[in-house]
């Protein structure tokens, strides 16, 4: 998949190369440049999500890449680790896939959110420290009921 996004840049960025517009089976429309190597189509969800799906039948399994404006550049200075939150965020369980027990972690999960209002809100660095850890306490419990893979 990175090596699509790599050529997928090279491609645009070489002159000459106009993106094309289509519907897929279903009729959404996406994006594409002729002759990608990779067949890449560019989705632009409602939300603002862009999406890059090519297929490679070599290797059959499914990779995703997130990438957000929420890096380190992005961050506040108050905010730090976000991006790296919002990573494990990402891949947290819902009551249906993704958790050991959801009983058991959605409380954490909920409490972790609720830490990081507080930090968010808390003027003193000290307090903003001890909530820090507490969330990374909290996180560490709460991996125990995530499913691996």
């Amino acid at each position: 998949m990175i090596a699509a996004l790599v050529i997928l840049a090279g491609l645009t960025s070489a002159g000459g190369t106009v993106m094309q517009t289509a519907k897929d089976t279903a009729g959404n429309s996406y994006s594409y440049i002729q002759n990608d190597p990779f067949d890449t189509r560019i989705y632009k969800l409602p939300n603002g999500l862009t999406l890059y799906l090519s297929r490679n039948p070599m290797r059959p399994r499914v990779s995703v890449l997130t990438i957000v404006r929420a890096g380190s550049s992005d961050e506040p200075a108050d905010s730090t680790g976000l991006a790296h939150y919002f990573e494990h965020m990402m891949f947290k369980g819902t009551p249906r896939m993704g958790t050991l027990d959801w009983a058991k972690e959605k409380p954490l999960l909920d409490r972790i959110s609720d830490l990081f209002e507080q930090r968010k809100m808390e003027p003193d660095p000290v307090r903003k420290k001890e909530l820090y850890a507490e969330i990374d306490r909290v996180s560490g419990e709460a991996a125990k009921y995530a499913a691996a893979g």
